[in-house]
């Protein structure tokens, strides 16, 4: 399908708890699901999928001017399994969107999909996943916080497969990413280029995990680089593991 539209506005309620494991799919090209001005939705049977075979530019969008809205979904996939998309994405202002399965952005063959938390958006992971290109190629893939919040994230990988490169996270202008495990970047052979960038003008930005690592075994050129901002790291660091051209700076 194209420029298809679901809203929920004004103050309306959406509510659906029996969708089974998939709660919907948007598909096609510049179709959009929209949750704006005090809207509230509810997919309480489980989660959502971006796209299968040359599907883009597909995005969900939460909040923006208004009252806050808000957002509850299972796990999310961008794309589905043997996907392929390009561009699609997720944007919240001023609104809260829980996710309580994870979410799995830039999967196999996807490039330039997202996820932007910027002002007054919260995004609560509700203690699980963040990953970025985990299964097969996956470039330019990416998550702003930009005077956002990503928050109660159990581990997050960048580059969890070979020719997953150049995808990344930008933590800018007071955002803060809360993660309560481990943060790695380029976790396989062949995964290159992905960084995650703290900071820079703006008001100063917070990131938190416990273990890092920038490097696996055969990961190469991979980085985390921190200006302006607060990295509150708890556990072992490793930079290069059986890998080189990998830096923290």
């Amino acid at each position: 399908g194209v420029s298809n539209l679901i809203r929920v506005t004004a103050g309306a309620v959406f509510t659906n708890t029996a969708w089974g494991s998939n709660a919907g799919l948007i598909n096609g090209i510049w179709n959009t699901l929209q949750v704006d001005d005090g809207g509230k939705m509810f997919f309480e049977g489980g989660g959502f999928l971006f796209g299968q075979g040359n599907s883009r530019s597909n995005a969900i969008i939460v909040g923006g001017v208004g009252a806050q809205s808000y957002l509850k979904m299972g796990g999310i996939q961008s794309p589905q399994n043997g996907g392929g998309d390009y561009g699609s994405g997720i944007r919240v202002t001023n609104a809260v969107f829980e996710i309580t399965g994870g979410l799995l952005l830039g999967r196999s063959f996807t490039t330039n999909d997202y996820l932007q938390v910027l002002s007054n958006g919260v995004v609560n992971l509700n203690n699980t996943s963040l990953q970025i290109a985990d299964n097969g190629v996956g470039f330019g893939n990416y998550v702003t916080i930009d005077s956002g919040i990503l928050s109660n994230v159990t581990t997050i990988t960048i580059g969890g497969a070979a020719g997953a490169n150049s995808n990344s996270i930008y933590v800018v202008n007071g955002g803060q990413l809360l993660n309560r495990a481990g943060l790695t970047v380029g976790n396989a052979a062949g995964a290159q280029s992905n960084a995650v960038f703290i900071g820079g003008a703006g008001n100063s930005s917070t990131v938190s995990n416990t273990t890092t690592t920038v490097g696996a075994a055969g990961a190469g050129f991979n980085q985390i680089v921190v200006t302006n901002a607060t990295w509150l790291t708890s556990g072992a660091a490793t930079i290069g593991s059986g890998s080189s051209n990998n830096t923290v700076a």
